[in-house]
């Protein structure tokens, strides 16, 4: 005789269902706001759909998923994931953009294995990021991107910060180079420092990435940082020999850093000299750092037909970008092309020069 059940409205009609079926439903409901490797961008912000999904779905369903998440982000929506049982995530990672969500007291309070943190665009306060520093110990990669609260103070007691491998600080206006120094002299791991965009890159804060990290650092950007010149950089050239990434665009450095960049980093893959005062001596110098990759010089006016036929001496050498170069370069690189295993990709960018004003230039990128 078949059993018949009565059920309450609300009862959870998942309570009695094998795990295998179980698992072909929520198979279908893991396309949500919450997950391990795609952003609400990729997705698209159909977040009412996700939220209908969160909440039609059982507690069973939200502890065995919210177990397995490793990323949570929080997309100017940093209220809307408390759908999920907090309880239960045990985070790698936390990306946070826009306003600072209002969970962030409960992130604060229950999470213990987060080791990447990203901010962007958020108005976060250093009580706030004080808070999920500490809350947070096994933090090693810390990105804060254009958060204008953000001063950088008191966060040099924290004793787990010796632990970071990867820093961003890029954009935010009231970090202030004392600050920045003493973040540094906390941090004696480094491998990876991107201050790009950056205000605070005084002599004391570039002398203290050549001092903090000499043995560790690999990658190293500061872009568009008119303070950088041959003189304050040649210290982190100089002791930073492991370096493997090197990003210079946009900064006061010419062919007496080129040289040395030569000279001192023998296992440089890839380096961006975009918008500098280097020339054909820099490319001339390069061939000697036989395992380098990729190099970007768009914008340097100082190199001509002579600099590109340097190239063909780059035994490594795979991607080579320029736009915005002297007439002899652009046509010794379509020389190039079909010599010594060398391609050319040619597209067309357009320059935004003002109020009506659009620009078309050709991009020229060699590829082997």
């Amino acid at each position: 005789m078949r059993k018949i059940v009565s059920l309450n409205h609300g009862s959870d009609l998942t309570l009695n269902f094998p795990d295998e079926i179980l698992a072909r439903i929520f198979e279908h409901l893991n396309q949500l706001i919450v997950h391990s490797d795609e952003t609400l961008s990729e997705k698209g912000a159909n977040f009412d759909l996700y939220a209908k999904a969160m909440m039609l779905t059982c507690r069973r369903w939200k502890a065995v998923f919210t177990a397995n998440v490793k990323r949570l982000d929080m997309l100017y929506y940093g209220d809307r994931p408390a759908f999920f049982d907090i309880e239960f995530i045990k985070l790698d990672q936390l990306y946070i953009v826009g306003p600072a969500p209002k969970m962030l007291p409960i992130v604060q309070t229950t999470q213990k294995t987060i080791t990447t943190l990203r901010l962007t665009s958020s108005d976060i306060t250093d009580e706030q990021l004080l808070a999920l520093l500490t809350a947070n110990p096994k933090i090693v990669s810390l990105t804060l991107f254009n958060c204008p609260n953000i001063t950088l103070e008191s966060l040099s007691s924290i004793e787990s910060l010796r632990r970071l491998e990867d820093i961003k600080i890029s954009s935010c206006k009231k970090v202030t180079p004392d600050h920045v120094s003493a973040l540094l002299a906390r941090c004696k791991n480094l491998k990876s420092i991107d201050f790009s965009h950056a205000t605070f890159l005084t002599e004391a804060v570039l002398n203290g990435i050549a001092t903090s990290s000499k043995n560790t650092l690999s990658v190293l950007t500061l872009t568009e940082s008119k303070q950088v010149t041959d003189q304050n950089v040649h210290p982190i050239i100089e002791t930073c020999t492991q370096l493997k990434i090197v990003g210079l665009s946009g900064t006061s450095v010419g062919d007496v850093t080129g040289i040395l960049v030569s000279e001192k980093l023998p296992s440089l893959e890839s380096i961006q000299l975009r918008d500098t005062a280097i020339g054909n001596t820099t490319l001339d110098h390069l061939k000697a750092c036989k395992s380098l990759k990729t190099i970007e010089v768009s914008g340097c006016k100082a190199i001509d037909h002579v600099g590109v036929d340097h190239l063909k001496s780059f035994d490594s050498l795979t991607y080579a970008k320029f736009w915005r170069c002297s007439k002899s370069a652009v046509e010794a690189i379509k020389q190039l092309a079909g010599q010594h295993g060398f391609s050319i990709k040619e597209s067309t960018r357009k320059v935004f020069l003002g109020p009506g004003r659009i620009k078309s230039r050709k991009e020229y990128t060699l590829l082997r």
